[in-house]
């Protein structure tokens, strides 16, 4: 059984085979397109604050812990800011912490080592200091 096209079909059909290849080349570079643009966004959203984290952990191991982190984000990301600053905060009084124990231990022993006769310590109480009382 033949088919039957009205009149002009056949050429109407071949048009509409003939754009296929276009609609196709449309489609691929819309997925293109639509495909750099995410990974564009996810390089602005995630990689950035990545490569300032590397930065900001970098200054924290240098001893710098004067970073302004961003911790306005609320997911995953921002809770990782939120971690950092706080140890930057933390890391930043405990070694203040041990640099005034450290002077005055320091200032102590060089006390000590000046003097040629007894000395006793106290503390602002008046209580001796001995190596077991601090």
């Amino acid at each position: 059984m033949a088919s039957v096209l009205p009149a002009g079909g056949a050429a109407a059909l071949g048009a509409t085979a003939a754009g296929l290849p276009m609609v196709a080349a449309v489609a691929g570079l819309s997925t293109i397109a639509l495909a750099v643009f995410s990974a564009m966004t996810i390089a602005r959203y995630v990689r950035e604050p990545m490569l300032f984290m590397q930065e900001a952990f970098s200054n924290v191991v240098n001893g710098n812990y004067s970073n302004v982190i961003d911790i306005s984000r609320s997911d995953e990301i921002g809770k990782v800011m939120q971690g950092l600053q706080i140890l930057q905060t933390r890391m930043g009084f405990e070694v203040a912490e041990a640099k005034r124990q450290a002077d005055e231990t320091l200032r102590i022993k060089i006390a000590l080592d000046n003097v040629s006769t007894g000395v006793m310590i106290a503390n602002t109480e008046r209580t001796i200091i001995t190596p077991t009382t601090r």
